[in-house]
């Protein structure tokens, strides 16, 4: 017996509702990762104009490894990210691209758990990224925004950790889903809610 039923919760209709937009990609690519140099073997750059690179991997790279790999060709670039999580390796590699001018500006979007998981991690992003924020953040999204290649996205499983499991994302090369994405997580950045529909 439970403690109560469906249809005990009410109806509520929405106070807004989600856009939804649909991009058409001239090309879609997959690839598998099965070590780091299959990465540069597999994903050649530059990376073609609106087109979706779908990759699976073991584990076998990071989401900063991922990341160095495609500043490679798109440096300088300002970087927008999401994560549940973030590690001090990730950390520290952000901040040696801001030292090494790889990368020009950084906003990220932790979810607020990241103090308690790594926290040395934490403290490091929190004092060299200056538009940092926390918020009850699941979504792990990666935008690079270059002047010279425009936008590229990387939206999948992996957060910005060393983690030996299958991880699975997409690579997305056209600025409306570039922008999109960049917009929402500095919009979230700058109001500090948890709400991105406010």
């Amino acid at each position: 017996m439970g403690l109560f039923k469906s249809t005990d919760l009410g109806h509520e209709e929405p106070k807004e509702t989600a856009e939804m937009q649909v991009v058409n990609t001239e090309h879609s690519v997959f690839f598998r990762g099965h070590s780091l140099e299959a990465l540069s073997n597999s994903l050649q750059l530059p990376l073609q104009p609106n087109t979706i690179y779908n990759y699976v991997s073991r584990g076998d790279w990071s989401q900063w490894e991922l990341v160095n790999y495609l500043l490679s060709y798109l440096s300088p670039a300002e970087l927008i990210f999401t994560t549940w999580s973030i590690s001090e390796l990730s950390a520290r590699k952000i901040v040696e691209w801001i030292d090494k001018g790889i990368i020009t500006s950084v906003s990220a979007l932790v979810d607020f758990r990241a103090k308690n998981r790594h926290e040395s991690a934490y403290h490091l992003a929190r004092n060299h990224i200056s538009n940092f924020k926390v918020a009850a953040c699941h979504a792990k999204i990666t935008v690079l925004k270059s002047p010279v290649h425009g936008y590229v996205t990387i939206i999948g499983s992996a957060n910005w950790t060393e983690n030996p499991r299958i991880e699975s994302g997409v690579i997305i090369t056209d600025e409306v889903t570039g922008k999109n994405n960049q917009d929402w997580i500095l919009n979230t950045i700058e109001k500090g809610k948890y709400d991105i529909f406010e």
